[in-house]
This record gives structure tokens, sequence and C-alpha cells, in this order.
């Protein structure tokens, strides 16, 4: 952390400058489902959601620190497009499979307009609606619908991972995409009785072979509602993140960073102020409690306990209280 600190000063990066870290009036216009679980991955770091809800200032915050965003590995980006390729060529060989990836969200309606009573597998279909007060959008990897005798349709959502186990960041995009699902057929008055979630990742045992594998699927309700108290509310993170400003929002650095394609910001912005984010022992919720005692950066910190005559460290009478 040390070198990189010093690798910042001698780049002429530690300076400060003048570029202000307010929130920019002008957001992003859509939410994707993928920020929600990139959120719940990088263990729920409001900076992150403040760094895609605000692009122009975090455009200006990589510009100033000479900070690219970090992309997804081209090895596992190509291990999840090889699984996907896949997973879509067994389930082209059960049911009809309808490749959505060059069609917008009427696209999208067209084809569940049309789903009858054999299976139809919508793939990286677009879609988009409102989640509380946010409108969002994004493609879910697998849509599988049928419709029963009344013509009501019955959708299974499944995101495609090419990792070996599954984790909740996973059922929350799913559960988002459901959300704008069921937004969708409602305001184009499509009747959808039922939907369902699955998680399509790498196994120990096999191949993939069906999507009609119970141990694949969860019920949806639960996660919805972690979706919503993500997005709407009071002390909804979400809204946190997009009314306050960047040093408003507390971090801490962790192993989960080296995966956020902003940390590239966080380290040289948390050098210039001194944060206390640079010590890794002081967590989130310890920072939280420090703040409490006027207490918010390095300097405030060390200055806790200084040598006395004999070269022992002893708290000051002005922080004897704290």
């Amino acid at each position: 952390m040390l070198l990189a600190v010093l690798d910042f000063r001698a780049r002429g990066l530690y300076n400060p400058c003048t570029l202000s870290h307010e929130r920019q009036v002008l957001m992003i216009d859509q939410l994707a489902p993928t920020v929600l679980s990139q959120f719940i991955r990088l263990d729920a770091c409001q900076r992150y959601l403040h760094f895609k809800l605000h692009p122009h200032t975090t455009e200006a915050l990589q510009q100033r620190y000479a900070a690219a965003s970090r992309p997804l590995s081209p090895l596992l980006k190509r291990a999840g497009r090889r699984f996907e390729e896949e997973v879509i060529a067994t389930l082209d060989t059960q049911h009809r499979v309808l490749d959505l990836a060059a069609d917008e969200a009427a696209a999208t309606l067209a084809a569940l307009a049309e789903v009858g009573r054999e299976p139809v597998i919508l793939t990286q279909a677009v879609l988009e609606g409102q989640i509380g007060p946010w409108r969002a959008a994004g493609r879910a990897d697998l849509i599988e619908v049928v419709a029963d005798k009344q013509g009501r349709l019955h959708a299974l959502i499944a995101d495609v991972k090419a990792s070996r186990e599954e984790r909740l960041e996973h059922r929350v995009q799913v559960a988002a995409y459901a959300l704008l699902l069921e937004d969708m057929c409602r305001r184009a008055g499509i009747p959808l009785k039922r939907t369902l979630g699955a998680v399509v990742h790498r196994t120990t045992t096999g191949q993939f072979t069906t999507l009609h594998d119970p141990t694949l699927h969860f019920d949806l309700v639960d996660y919805q509602n972690l979706v919503r108290s993500l997005v709407d509310g009071g002390d909804a993170p979400l809204r946190r993140a997009a009314e306050a400003t960047l040093n408003e929002l507390p971090f801490a650095f962790s192993a989960r960073c080296d995966g956020c394609p902003f940390d590239t910001i966080c380290l040289p912005d948390a050098a210039e102020r001194a944060d206390l984010a640079l010590v890794s022992d002081v967590s989130r919720a310890a920072r939280s409690a420090l703040a409490a005692h006027d207490i918010r950066n390095l300097h405030a910190l060390a200055a806790l306990k200084e040598p006395d005559e004999a070269g022992n460290l002893r708290v000051p009478r002005e922080h004897s209280d704290r």
C-alpha cells in the first residue's frame, strides 16, 4: 500500500487539485441489474454504486488520477462465453431457442406475445421497466416461457455463470430481471402467471443437461424483496449513493477491491486525503464509530496517542474522555 502511495507521489498524482467530489446532477438514464449484483459481490460498497450512478464524476476522477477501469480478465470472459454457448447448444436440442442478442425490448414483447403451449427459450432478451423509483434495463441470459391452457405465461429466468458455486449476487441479478419482466408484461397487457428463478453454473458432477433440474431453481420472493430494499426507501443504499458525495460514503480496502473496476480511483483518492481506509484493520463500522468522535483521517488517528517524556505512548488529556 505504501509503495503504491509513493508511486502516486512520484508520478505527480498525489497533490490535491480543484476537482470537486460533489454529486453530479446528471446521472445514468437506466440502472442495470448487474450493478446491483456487483454491489453485493463487493461487500455492499456504496462507493461502487456512486461510481456507476455518476459516470461524469467517475470519468473526471479517472482522468485526474490517470486511472482506467479494470476490465474483466479476457480469460474469464472467454470461459464465461464458452460455458454459455455450451448451455445454449444443449437447450437447442430440447426446445425452440430464439436469440434476441441483436434486438431491443420490442422484440422481447413480440416473442412473449407469440408463446404457445410449447416452451420457447429466449436468449439475451432485453428487459426494461421500473424497479421502485428507478428505470432499469438489462439482458437476461435465458428465459424459458410457456403458456398454460388459459393463455397465461409461466417463465423461468436463468442466469448462466461459469463459476463453480452459486452466490447471493447471482440470485439478486435474476430477481431484478424477474421484476423487469413482470413490469414489462403488466404494462403490455401480457398475462404472466408465474416466474421462477434459476442459476446455471458449472458443477463437479458433469455437464449441464436441462433447465428443469429442480436443484437449479429458487423462489424469487425473498430476493425480489431484497432488490426492492436496495433501490427504494429512505435508507436504500442506491438512494444514499445517489445523494451523498463520494467522500461521505465510508469504505475500507479489502481483497474484494481487487475485483472492482474502480479500485484504481479509490487508492490515490484515499492517499490524497490520508483516509482511514488505508489502514487495513479499520472496518467501515469502526470508521463510522471514529467519525462520531471527529476522527476522520490518519492524522487524527495518530494524534490519539503521543509519546510522553519517557518515550511511551500515552493518550493525551484532551482525548482521555473519548
